[in-house]
């Protein structure tokens, strides 16, 4: 059986999920439902908008050392370098999505051997996120096991060196 509680705001009899946690409210929960409290919060952001903004700076400015220190450490640098590139992959990626996203057209079969269960998306290059073929989970496998990629950035890929199982004794036993 679902509890409700009524927002204080709205009037709303709502069921406990639609709430906030509080251990000091009653049931343990917010008075208003999280519809009530987004519109709220978002007002009072627009309304204090330079008061929030000088609380932040002011914020920044007392743990300054800290945030030079955490920025200079092997952890900080990482992070750092994981936000450019993560921030410049996606300005590119939603670049060419905006260009191309009428032209995208998803088959219901594979490109390769026309099976049509289990389709996926192979990209041969990671930087066109668009540029895909269907391929079916066998040949989508295949694809990944028979090609090396020799630059995962410029999305050149070779074909791996196939052995027979006659092969691979031979070499073992020399």
């Amino acid at each position: 059986m679902t509890k409700n509680k009524p927002c204080t705001k709205c009037k709303e009899s709502k069921s406990f999920d639609n709430y906030y946690k509080d251990k000091r409210g009653q049931f343990g929960l917010v008075a208003i439902c999280k519809v009530c409290h987004a519109a709220y919060s978002s007002k009072y952001n627009l309304d204090h908008k330079e008061e929030l903004v000088g609380i932040r700076y002011a914020q920044r400015q007392k743990h300054k050392d800290r945030i030079r220190a955490y920025k200079k450490s092997p952890k900080g640098k990482d992070a750092a370098k994981r936000t450019i590139a993560k921030n410049a992959n996606a300005a590119k990626s939603r670049a060419y999505y905006k260009k191309q996203k009428h032209k995208l057209v998803i088959p219901d079969q594979c490109q390769r051997c026309d099976d049509r269960s289990g389709i996926e998306a192979h990209h041969e290059d990671y930087n066109k996120p668009m540029d895909v073929i269907y391929l079916c989970k066998r040949c989508h496998t295949d694809e990944h096991m028979n090609n090396t990629p020799l630059n995962r950035e410029s999305g050149i890929f070779t074909e791996k060196k196939k052995y027979s199982r006659l092969e691979l004794t031979e070499t073992k036993g020399e």
